[in-house]
This record gives C-alpha cells, structure tokens and sequence, in this order.
C-alpha cells in the first residue's frame, strides 16, 4: 500500500544507492575554527560506503549473509581516485585524508604490491575506517559555547555542555546577552570603506576606531589559538605584511591552523616561501621577456691595394701619331677597298 502523496510514492520507488553522511558528521568534522571540512566529510563517506556489507542471498542455503565490496583485507584507493572521482585536487584528497589520519577517523597503510602483469607497484594506499571513533562523531553531537567582547577580541574558547545544563542556564538574562552578542558580531562583519582606504593607505593593522577588518592578520592570530601578540609578534606581522600582503600572512596563518601547527615560526617559515616563489618567479620572467641585443661589428681583412697610395693621373695623354696622319692612313685603306671619297673626314 502507497502513500497518500503522489511525491513520496514516486520517490518510494526509486532504487536510491550511494553514500550516506549522517547530520552530525557537519558538526563534528570541523576545521579549527568550527567550519565543516566537506571535503573530508565527503571522502569518509565515500570510504564508509565501501565498508558497508553487500547484503546477498546465498545460493545454495538460502540464507542472507553480508559480503564486503573490496578484494583485499583493506579497501585500496589513492589520492587521486578520490580527486577525480569528487571533483577536488589531489593536494585537497591529501589533506583531507591527512586530516581524518589524524583523527583517527580512518587508518591509512602504504604497501608494495604485485599487479596482474607482475610489476611491482610501490607506496600503494589502503584505508580503512575506525569504527569506535567513527560512531562517537556520528552519534554525538557536539555543542559549542562561543565568548565574543566587543572592547577587544580574545580567544574563542569552546566548552562542552549538556542539555540539561542548557536549559537550566537559559533564563531571559542570558538571552539578552546573547543578542548582544550577536548585534556585535553583524556590526564588526560590517565594513567600513573610509577605514579600509585608510588602512590600506597607511599600512595599519588597526583601526583608528577599534574597529578591525575581518582579514586582519593580529586579530586571526588571536582568535585561532596561536597566543597573545605581543610587540615582538606584531613588529614581525607588519614586516610580512609590508614585504608581501595582509591576505597572504592570513593564508599563511589558515595553513598551519590547517595542519594543527599554531606557532608564529611556522608561519613564518610558509612566508619565507612564497617570497622565495615571489622571486624565482620574477626571475624567470625576465629571463623569458628580455633579450639581450649585442652590437655585432664584423671585422673583415681589409686589402692591401685599398690602403695603398692610389695613383692621381694628372699628366695628359700624349698620341703618338698625328691626327692628319691618321686621317691620311684612312682614306688610302677606303680608297683599297674602292670606297670614293665623297666628302673630306671630319
């Protein structure tokens, strides 16, 4: 017997497969600063799936038994199986599986194997999920007491609270707080164009008003966990910010919020690279756009008749016979010939 809706009848006969990534997987997969990590949410989905039995009726007795989806002892997959396969870069499925590593969401073994032609393939990755950490972050929700000030940023501190304490501390005057609370947040997301131009122009880190850009590196580097900035600190964030940009310290500093490495030598150690970047970069540039234009001379031997005293002939010719004589010999040779003279010869 179907449904009522006609909706929910034609989706009932769906044959739905694929994977399933439970509600609270969001919630306690998390970057440091609270944010859902989708992309190893994705992967473990993708590597739960393959370790959910194949629910089959055996052919002989008749029975339902449970069969594993993948040959081995562990499911063999490699970084950029699940990059092309989700449409992320291999360097994002690296992090990610990394990230669940360390977790200790999943188990990850790199091992030499043999392929079907005999050739030894070396570093092949196998994972496998950790069932007990697996159902902690699937059936335990995980709740999260943020503390914001609006005279100065401090350090988000995280606790754990039952919902028994919840609703036991809940009364009208922390709700008031709460408001406020929130009202400081949406006023500090705001930006102020006057300011940023200032800020820009002068290379600040804050405000004249108090006010901070929601990209300020002092004010990232307190509310992630690396520590107090204290003037030391603070010298050197400038430097960095003048030397590359305010954006590029703060990606500097989501990397090793990233990796779990909160110490300013770290992210120190990331800027010194992109500068090195920066300028082999530039360099290859230049080498590529500018040509070297040489002033060829050809030096060819010059011949010893051209730099020689060339003779200057001044002196006139001097005939040696007489013009009338000549004429003379003329006409006796036309006369042979029997040519009459008609005229003289001029």
């Amino acid at each position: 017997m179907f449904a009522t809706h006609p909706v929910v009848e034609k989706i009932g006969k769906m044959n739905w497969t694929g994977n399933v990534i439970p509600t609270n997987w969001f919630r306690n997969i998390t970057f440091a600063n609270g944010k859902p990590h989708f992309v190893a949410i994705t992967i473990l989905a993708e590597i739960v799936y393959w370790y959910r039995p194949s629910i089959v009726r055996d052919d002989n007795t008749g029975q339902i038994v449970e069969k594993k989806k993948f040959k081995d002892d562990m499911l063999q997959r490699s970084y950029q199986s699940f990059a092309d396969q989700f449409g992320f870069s291999k360097r994002q499925a690296k992090e990610a599986i990394d990230y669940l590593v360390q977790r200790q969401l999943i188990r990850r073994e790199f091992r030499n194997v043999r392929s079907f032609t005999g050739t030894i393939l070396n570093n092949v990755m196998f994972v496998e999920p950790i069932p007990e950490n697996l159902k902690n972050v699937t059936y335990e929700e995980k709740e999260m007491d943020v503390t914001f000030s609006c005279a100065k940023k401090e350090e988000a501190t995280f606790s754990t609270s039952s919902s028994v304490q919840k609703e036991e501390t809940d009364t009208a005057e922390s709700q008031n707080q709460r408001e406020q609370r929130e009202e400081a947040i949406t006023f500090e997301r705001k930006t102020n164009t006057k300011i940023k131009k200032d800020y820009i122009k002068n290379n600040k880190l804050h405000h004249d008003d108090g006010a901070q850009d929601p990209k300020d590196p002092i004010a990232f580097f307190e509310e992630n966990g690396f520590g107090t900035v204290g003037t030391y600190i603070k010298e050197k964030i400038s430097k960095w910010c003048r030397i590359l940009s305010e954006q590029q310290v703060v990606h500097a500093m989501k990397r090793a919020v990233e990796y779990d490495v909160k110490n300013w030598a770290y992210v120190e150690a990331i800027l010194r690279n992109l500068v090195h970047q920066k300028h082999k970069q530039d360099v290859c540039f230049k080498e590529k756009h500018t040509k070297k234009v040489r002033n060829i001379i050809r030096k060819e031997p010059v011949p010893d008749w051209l730099n020689s005293n060339q003779k200057t002939w001044h002196e006139p010719v001097e005939l040696e016979e007489d013009i009338e004589k000549m004429k003379r010999e003329l006409e006796q040779r036309l006369r042979k010939y029997g040519y009459r003279k008609t005229k003289s010869l001029a």
